[in-house]
């Protein structure tokens, strides 16, 4: 399998594990590979290209490809890159973005239902009890939140932030947690992360270790 982790690393700026990884693959054991996407907008950009095309070449050797539409999360709104708060869409409109979004993957992606498997976060986040988000607040500090660039520029320049935004980097920290039985069936063993979604996939990746190490990520 080094062809494999030759081309993740071509398109990859960073492999986290990739020793580990490397093994996985080796031992003939089929990987679920988490790809999550905000349903923000309704088209997929060429940079998404890459990934897919990445996920397929998994596909064809028989790894599982776990699309998860990030329903929930599209309705707080991603504060990356935003000088401002995002404006709310509908869940009309993120059912709509979300059905496009499935429809162009479609055009790379096999999805027969042995290799793709569709979720979206509000199934568990919809139903999580008040005690149980407070549990995810208490594990972030105010600290590190505004250590991020999206955050600390904005406080700079005299600019708001919502609250809802701040919880947004929380939300998607914490779409592993191994105490739920459908936050398991989501767990990956590989995870496409870039940008200001890398820290994010790190703390899922520390936390799925901590738990079990067959949904340990990347």
């Amino acid at each position: 399998m080094n062809a494999v982790i030759e081309r993740l690393r071509r398109t990859t700026d960073t492999v986290i594990g990739a020793d580990d990884l490397r093994e996985r693959l080796d031992s003939g054991r089929p990987l679920r590979i988490k790809y999550g996407v905000d349903c923000t907008a309704p088209d997929l950009h060429l940079g998404h290209a890459v990934n897919l095309w990445m996920m397929r070449q998994l596909q064809d050797l028989g790894h599982r490809v776990v699309f998860l539409l990030g329903d929930l999360t599209t309705r707080v709104g991603d504060p990356t890159g935003r000088s401002e708060t995002r404006p709310v869409l509908t869940p009309a409109q993120i059912d709509a973005n979300a059905a496009s979004f499935l429809e162009q993957v479609s055009l790379v992606l096999r999805t027969d239902p042995e290799v793709f498997e569709v979720r979206r976060n509000s199934e568990w986040y919809d139903g999580m009890p008040v005690a149980e988000v407070l549990s995810l607040f208490a594990q972030v500090t105010q600290a590190q939140l505004m250590s991020r660039d999206m955050f600390r520029e904005r406080v700079a320049a005299g600019r708001e932030i919502a609250v809802h935004e701040l919880v947004y980097p929380v939300l998607q920290r914490q779409l592993r947690d191994a105490e739920r039985p459908d936050h398991r069936r989501v767990g990956p063993a590989v995870q496409r992360a870039a940008g200001t979604a890398l820290p994010a996939a790190v703390g899922g990746t520390a936390a799925g270790r901590d738990h079990d190490d067959d949904h340990a990520g990347y």
